[in-house]
């Protein structure tokens, strides 16, 4: 059965390059909701756990990707900027 799941809005996908399915592509093709993806691998030598401590490797392209939503004013217009 094929996966109808689609992205809405603004969105940050990051993924383990160890990963099984790796990438969103196939869905972020498919999201016409989406206003903007943006989609980056990371290499962090460890099996489970990447997500689980914030480090460098996936917090600073996180808080890049949020920068650029306050200079578009997209957190303002949620009351977050």
């Amino acid at each position: 059965m094929k996966s109808s799941l689609q992205f809405g809005g603004r969105v940050l996908s990051l993924y383990k390059t160890s990963n099984r399915v790796k990438s969103c592509k196939t869905i972020l093709a498919r999201s016409v909701s989406a206003k903007s993806t943006r989609e980056i691998a990371i290499s962090t030598g460890k099996k489970h756990g990447t997500f689980y401590t914030p480090t460098t490797q996936w917090i600073e392209p996180l808080r890049e990707w949020l920068a650029s939503l306050t200079k578009k004013g997209t957190l303002q217009a949620f009351g977050l900027g």
